[in-house]
């Protein structure tokens, strides 16, 4: 069976013999936080997005990669508690569709600048 995310936090922690209570007073996260992260007890925790900051944070502070703590923490989740899972943020990229519409307003735009009629003054 391979080890839980928790287990993994708390044996990278202990080889660097690094308290919580350093880490708590470092990172600012409460030691209760810290302790239910360790325990894989995540019914105790605020939602996924604030979990993935405290693992960047604990990540940090004990010296391991923040980004390869969040992909184990996402696997973890994936495996164990899909329910607490979300699915990735939409794409902010536009469409090709979105992308014509836009060029063409823009067209249009240009084009009645351009094309418009133009007033002269009247002499007087």
């Amino acid at each position: 069976m391979p080890e839980s995310f928790g287990r993994y936090l708390k044996r990278e922690r202990e080889m660097r013999e690094i308290s919580l209570d350093e880490i708590s007073r470092q990172t600012k996260i409460k030691l209760a936080i810290l302790v239910a992260l360790e325990e894989d007890r995540l019914a105790d925790l605020p939602p996924v997005a604030f979990v993935r900051g405290f693992v960047r944070s604990y990540a940090e502070c004990v010296g391991l990669a923040p980004r390869d703590a969040i992909l184990r923490l996402d696997h973890f989740l994936q495996e164990n508690f899909p329910e607490k899972t979300s699915p990735p943020p939409p794409s902010r990229k536009p469409s090709p569709a979105s992308r014509r519409l836009i060029l063409l307003f823009f067209g249009f735009l240009l084009a009645a600048f351009f094309f418009s009629p133009t007033t002269t003054p009247i002499a007087g």
